[in-house]
C-alpha cells in the first residue's frame, strides 16, 4: 500500500506539469490585414516577366471602317505633250516612271518648220512697223481732210491685217517654248526645247531619239502628282456610316509604317452588284503619297468616329468565363505584390489599346507582362 501510495505522488505531478504545459503552448493567429484573397506576384517573377504596373491613360480610339482602294489619277491630271511643230528628236532625257519638275526639258527637237516660222516672224515684225508708221500717217492725214477714205481704209486694213498676222506668229512662238522678242532680234534657233507642264511621273512614252514627229503627235503622258485621288471599294453594309468629309488613313500593304491621309470627298449613288460595293472617292492631303504611282493597291480605315476615354493596353485585361477585368495592386511586402481582380467594363479597341470603364483612373492595375498569369 505504501508502495502504491508513492506512486500516485510521482504520477499526479507528471500530469500537472504536462496540463500546465499544454494550456500556455502559442496560438496561432490570423492576421486581420492578411492578404489571403488578393493574388499574389513575387518580386522576382515581377521582374524576370518585366511587368509594369499604372494607371489607366487618357487615350483617343477610333470606330473604322477598313477598306480597299486603289491610286487614280483624273482625266484632267493627266497631261499629254506632243512636239506642236513637225521635227526629229535629237535627244531625249527622260525615261518612263521619270520624276519630273514643272519646266523640265523632257527632250529636245530639231525642225525646220521652227526655223521657217522664225524667219517669217521677223519679216513680219519688220513690215509691221512700216504699216504702223504708215497707218498713223494716213490715219493724221484723212483727219485733216487730206488723205481720201478710201485711200485711209486700205492703209488700215494692211496694217490691221499684218498685226493679226504677227499676232498669230508670235503665239505659235510661245507655244513651242521660243521668246519672241529673242528672236526679233534676229536670233534663230534651230533646236526647240520641249518641256514639262507640270510636276509629275513619265507614265507612258511614244518617242525615240532620232524619230521624225508630226505636230499632232502625242509622244509623252505625264501624271500630275498634286492630282491624285483615292478611289476606295466599299461594302453597301458600311455605307450607313460613312458621310463626305470623313478622315481618312491609307497605306500600301506590307508597309504599314507609311501612312498617309485623306479626306471622303464623293459616295458613288450606285453600287457594283457583282462585287457588293460601292466606289467612293477621296482627296489625298497635299504633298502626300507623291512617291505613289498611278494604279498602285492601298488599304484605307475610314474613321467613322473617334472620342477619348479612359484606356489600358490589350495584355492589361483578363477574361474568365463572361467576366472581364484587370488587376489591381492592393498592397506589397518585401518579397510580394498583392492584387486584386476589379470587373471592368471594356469599349472601343485601337491601336493596342482597349477603353475600360468601372475602375478608379487613379488605381494602379497591372498593364504589362501578365499574359502568363493563370488567374480564375
Amino acid at each position: 500500500m505504501k508502495n502504491f501510495t508513492n506512486l500516485v505522488i510521482i504520477i499526479l505531478p507528471l500530469i500537472l506539469i504536462l496540463q500546465t504545459g499544454c494550456n500556455t503552448a502559442p496560438a496561432v493567429v490570423q492576421e486581420e490585414n492578411s492578404p489571403t484573397d488578393l493574388i499574389t506576384i513575387t518580386k522576382a517573377q515581377f521582374a524576370q516577366e518585366n511587368m509594369e504596373t499604372g494607371t489607366s491613360q487618357p487615350r483617343d480610339f477610333r470606330h473604322e471602317i477598313s477598306v480597299k482602294g486603289v491610286i487614280e489619277a483624273p482625266v484632267d491630271g493627266k497631261v499629254r505633250v506632243s512636239a506642236l511643230i513637225p521635227g526629229t528628236i535629237s535627244s531625249l532625257l527622260v525615261s518612263n516612271g521619270q520624276k519630273v519638275s514643272k519646266g523640265q526639258t523632257l527632250y529636245e527637237l530639231d525642225s525646220k518648220e521652227a526655223i521657217s516660222l522664225q524667219q517669217e516672224f521677223v519679216e513680219s515684225a519688220s513690215k509691221l512697223k512700216y504699216l504702223t508708221s504708215q497707218y498713223k500717217g494716213s490715219k493724221v492725214l484723212y483727219e485733216e481732210k487730206v488723205m481720201s477714205e478710201l485711200n485711209f481704209l486700205m492703209a488700215e486694213s494692211e496694217y490691221l491685217s499684218e498685226l493679226a498676222r504677227h499676232n498669230a506668229l508670235k503665239a505659235k512662238l510661245e507655244l513651242v517654248g521660243l521668246n519672241p522678242s529673242t528672236i526679233e532680234q534676229g536670233n534663230i534657233f534651230s533646236t526647240l526645247k520641249i518641256t514639262s507642264p507640270v510636276n509629275g511621273y513619265v507614265t507612258q512614252l511614244d518617242c525615240t531619239k532620232g524619230q521624225f514627229v508630226d505636230s499632232d503627235l502625242f509622244l509623252i503622258e505625264i501624271i500630275d502628282v498634286n492630282r491624285k485621288y483615292l478611289k476606295l471599294f466599299v461594302f453597301q453594309s458600311d455605307l450607313p456610316d460613312i458621310l463626305p468629309g470623313q478622315s481618312i488613313e491609307f497605306f500600301v500593304p506590307f508597309r504599314y509604317e507609311s501612312k498617309y491621309s485623306a479626306t471622303l470627298k464623293l459616295i458613288n449613288k450606285s453600287f457594283d452588284a457583282g462585287n457588293n460595293y460601292v466606289i467612293c472617292t477621296a482627296e489625298i492631303g497635299s504633298g502626300e503619297a507623291t512617291e505613289l504611282i498611278i494604279g498602285q493597291n492601298v488599304e484605307a480605315r475610314i474613321v467613322v468616329s473617334q472620342h477619348e476615354a479612359p484606356g489600358v493596353p490589350e495584355e492589361a485585361i483578363f477574361k474568365s468565363g463572361d467576366s472581364i477585368y484587370v488587376l489591381v495592386k492592393e498592397d506589397e511586402d518585401s518579397e510580394n505584390y498583392y492584387f486584386r481582380k476589379t470587373a471592368v467594363t471594356i469599349g472601343h479597341n485601337y491601336g493596342g489599346w482597349i477603353e475600360v470603364t468601372g475602375i478608379d483612373p487613379a488605381k494602379n492595375i497591372l498593364l504589362r507582362g501578365g499574359y502568363n498569369l493563370i488567374v480564375d
